[in-house]
């Protein structure tokens, strides 16, 4: 071999060895007398230590779930799971949730306090290898219970029977079926719940939430609608028809389904009864009051902890009640509407154009806040109201009778309003407002056509932009000076025609403003200065 191949061969043998030797060491590679840094240099990077999945393009998991047994029973279930934590302590969550909360956690004999995240339960673990097990205390089976999702073993027992069962992609397991649907392959467990809203009309929101497995089947749930209620919007993945009598027919098929019913009751309502027929042997009713419509008490039903039952998130902070086919809500009314209402509380914001010839104004006013009191909003004079909308809907312009103001209808409630007027003629006093009606704050912005100039505003708070409110102490200390300066030098006239020019043109754009005490400056030094090149240069000057 020649000896330049041979220094090359050496030269690249070199690099590739100083590439190997500069990668990254394991931990049992750091030498001894480096070891003891390595949890101050790892500090908040513990993460750094998991291992990624099989898939390396996702991020590094830090617990491993691996085996998870489940025994359920009448009275509650146990549990034993087995975890391992990499990198940094972790939280770990458990099976259970808020209803079914775990008790008598323990970890090689050793308690551990359960916390609450996100709703489910979770326990606080070191690194490593740890066997969790703990009890669900119930009083009666649920149909479900919510397990920790990525586990890589489920082991289902219930009434000491094995059952293969899996976990949906919510991380449920169903561990019953519903007791209206006999044992088999082809199953339909449902959970029905209902919101009752009493504002005006009365309306009811009917939720199912519905299991199939098995092949694909008609499903009829009864009493969907219930009696003299009018539908108003149905949501459902699944093909639905609402039929004659009030039952909702669903072309199921497999899979995890939720259906909302949403329907109201135009008549004055005292109670609210559940058809004996229906699609659960019992369901779950919220009811939303709304006192500014009425006061009422619910009576004739066992009132239950929202969270203890499944139902949508936004409803627990409702009361809820439990009803069995045929119980009666009894809705017993103690006062109808606010007989002391708050004030309104309304903010205006105004926009008005004037004519290029100054003989009228173009108004837009903008109306928000909160309507207490008022049901109806009418234009002051000399406002002529033209268009109003309420929410974004243009709404009709009535008088209540012969040479009335002109306004519109509104119901109480937030207000969103806005409104476009006239006001004609020659007019230089206006409206703070423009309405018959009492504001917390108005704010109105005027926009000039060219050659208009706003001099001043009277009866407002602040007027930015106004010509006398540009005036500062600054501005008449100048212009009171060069007016002092002109008279002294040129005469009382001078001074007089000086003073009034820098009144009119001293908030103009681009106009001189010390230019002026220069040239009275110069003109002064040129009638004290003898003759030579100081007084040739002031009369350049000026």
């Amino acid at each position: 071999m020649k000896a330049w191949m041979r220094r090359g061969v050496g030269l690249l043998s070199l690099c590739l060895g100083g590439l190997a030797w500069a990668g990254p060491l394991a931990p049992s590679q750091v030498p001894s007398s480096l070891k003891d840094w390595l949890p101050w240099v790892m500090h908040g990077h513990e993460s750094a230590l998991c291992p990624p999945p099989y898939n390396a393009d996702a991020d590094k998991v830090c617990v491993w779930p691996s085996r998870l047994e489940l025994r359920a029973g009448a009275a509650g279930a146990t549990f034993r799971f087995e975890v391992q934590v990499l990198g940094a302590p972790m939280s770990v969550v458990l099976p259970g949730e808020v209803a079914r909360w775990p008790q008598d956690v323990r970890s090689g004999g050793r308690a551990l306090p359960v916390a609450e995240s996100q709703g489910q339960p979770v326990v606080q673990l070191p690194p490593g290898r740890h066997i969790l097990e703990g009890s669900i205390p119930w009083r009666e089976m649920p149909q479900d219970l919510l397990l920790p999702q990525g586990a890589g073993t489920v082991a289902l027992w219930v009434d000491g029977a094995p059952v293969s069962r899996a976990p949906d992609e919510s991380g449920r397991v169903w561990l019953k079926p519903s007791q209206q649907v006999a044992q088999g392959s082809d199953t339909t467990v449902i959970h029905t719940m209902r919101l009752v809203d009493d504002q005006v009309p009365l309306r009811v929101t009917t939720r199912y939430d519905i299991a199939i497995a098995g092949k694909a089947r008609e499903i009829d749930l009864p009493a969907a609608l219930l009696p003299g209620m009018v539908p108003e919007a149905l949501d459902s993945a699944l093909p639905a028809r609402l039929q004659e009598g009030g039952t909702l027919r669903l072309q199921g098929q497999a899979g995890n389904w939720t259906v909302e019913l949403r329907a109201r009751l135009m008549s004055p309502v005292h109670a609210l009864t559940l058809p004996r027929s229906t699609a659960s042997a019992e369901e779950v009713w919220s009811f939303s009051a709304h006192n500014d419509v009425r006061l009422v008490s619910v009576e004739g039903l066992p009132s239950i902890d929202p969270k203890q039952v499944a139902m949508p998130e936004p409803w627990r902070a409702l009361p809820a009640y439990r009803l069995r086919p045929g119980d009666t809500m009894k809705l017993v009314e103690t006062r109808r509407g606010n007989p002391q209402p708050h004030p309104d509380s309304l903010k205006i914001a105004r926009q008005i154009w004037l004519d290029f010839d100054g003989q009228g104004y173009t108004v837009h006013d903008d109306i928000t806040g909160t309507l207490s009191r008022s049901t109806r909003l009418e234009m002051q004079a000399p406002g002529v109201l033209g268009r109003a909308s309420v929410d974004e809907t243009d709404q009709p312009i009535t008088r209540l009778k012969a040479g009335a103001s002109e306004g519109i209808e509104v119901r109480g409630g937030e207000a969103r309003i806005g409104a476009d007027s006239r006001i004609q003629g020659d007019v230089r006093t206006l409206p703070a407002t423009g309405w018959q009606v009492d504001v917390n704050q108005a704010s109105t912005v005027l926009n000039l056509p060219p050659g208009w100039r706003l001099l001043h505003a009277r009866g407002v708070d602040l007027a930015q932009g106004s010509w006398l409110s540009l005036w500062t102490l600054w501005d008449f200390f100048f212009v009171l000076l060069s007016a002092l300066a002109a008279g002294r030098l040129l005469g009382w006239k001078a001074g007089a025609v000086l003073g009034l020019a820098l009144v009119l043109t001293w908030h103009m754009p681009g106009a001189p403003h010390a230019l002026w005490l220069v040239l009275l400056g110069l003109h002064a030094l040129a009638k004290v200065l003898p003759q030579g090149k100081l007084l040739s240069l002031a009369l350049w000057s000026e």
